[in-house]
């Protein structure tokens, strides 16, 4: 029974690295490229924030619902896809294919410090309208929104990677699109006043009582 049952435990193991290997090897934003711990590094400049194809012309639009967060707070990053141009496009992607990363003052990226791959089987297309806006959450490696844990400025920027056209075929050649970085204050902590004067107010009552006391 004991064999039997570390030879499946050895079995899960083999299946899960297989399948792990095959979803970064499967990666069309990490095919044949080393591992990168920063976006800029996997797609290139973010200065790249407007797509044009056939008249069709794309931006990535980033929005948040305040500009300044408590230290540990969720920050939530909403995204969009916006066809500005005068003509009708396709694009064709692999999820998750939109992320975003935030860097403090000194450029050092603080989150998610992780590398975006797709997962082969969530292939996905749209059609965008002159006008249209696509809506999309920035893919988040842990699964919890972003948070930061010390206070200053930040810049947050996404990226987008898709291909025009329809056919998922073709993802091997993506293309990046970048957002305009978006600024965000992590404010520091504010030291209760209250609490202090608690323990002032009783020193000066007690200072009060042994004045009389020895006064007296």
């Amino acid at each position: 029974m004991n064999i039997l049952h570390n030879s499946i435990i050895i079995l899960l193991i083999v299946v899960l690295l297989f399948s792990m290997n095959n979803f970064v090897s499967q990666s069309v934003f990490g095919k044949g490229q080393t591992y990168n711990t920063e976006l800029e590094k996997q797609f290139g400049s973010p200065t790249k924030t407007i797509l044009a194809h056939d008249n069709a012309i794309l931006i990535l639009n980033q929005t948040t619902q305040k500009l300044a967060y408590k230290i540990g707070e969720n920050i939530t990053i909403n995204t969009e896809l916006i066809n500005i141009g005068n003509k009708t496009v396709d694009i064709a992607y692999c999820k998750p294919w939109i992320a975003l990363e935030i860097k403090d003052q000194t450029g050092n990226e603080i989150w998610p410090n992780s590398q975006l791959a797709c997962i082969p089987e969530f292939l996905g297309k749209n059609t965008l309208q002159p006008g249209e806006h696509l809506s999309e959450q920035p893919w988040v490696a842990s699964m919890l929104p972003p948070r930061v844990y010390t206070s200053g400025n930040y810049t947050v920027v996404s990226v987008a990677v898709f291909t025009f056209g329809t056919h998922t075929n073709n993802l091997d050649s993506v293309e990046p699109l970048w957002s305009k970085p978006l600024q965000i204050t992590i404010l520091p902590e504010k030291v209760p006043e209250f609490p202090f004067a608690i323990p002032v107010f009783i020193i000066s009552i007690a200072s009060l009582i042994v004045f009389y006391r020895m006064k007296f």
